[in-house]
């Protein structure tokens, strides 16, 4: 994602817990998960043609790891917001529609939970929740 970034200038910032001591180690498919984290900042540079920003954190909390991308992006309309994770559900010319509804069936797949908030405008953000151990 990062040569794409820099192409379009998009700052990408990563901050993580840890430097306290929590643990942020998760039991899960790091290939799985590296396709849903992929896609949600692939979607995040293209929402941001003319540049922005995209700050992705990392926290631990209870048993639980929380992953947030937020970006300055164009943002996501609230009737297209509520559709998103359809499959085939699409409001780019080139996308397919399934990047969304896959990214969010392996987070449910790994006993997690997906969440988006988005302002025309102004942005979006994600949050991944994943249980550090899954049932």
């Amino acid at each position: 994602v990062s040569t794409k970034a820099v192409e379009q200038g998009v700052k990408i910032e990563i901050e993580a817990d840890g430097a306290g001591g929590e643990d942020t180690r998760l039991n899960a498919d790091p290939e799985l998960l590296k396709t849903c984290f992929s896609n949600l900042m692939i979607n995040a540079v293209q929402a941001m043609p003319g540049g922005g920003d995209l700050n992705v954190g990392l926290h631990s909390d209870n048993g639980h790891i929380e992953i947030v991308f937020t970006d300055t992006g164009t943002g996501i309309l609230p009737e297209a917001l509520q559709q998103i994770f359809e499959p085939y559900y699409s409001t780019k010319e080139t996308g397919i529609g399934l990047g969304l509804p896959l990214t969010k069936k392996i987070i449910e797949e790994h006993g997690g939970q997906i969440a988006v908030a988005s302002e025309v405008g102004i942005g979006t953000m994600f949050t991944v929740t994943l249980p550090r151990q899954p049932s």
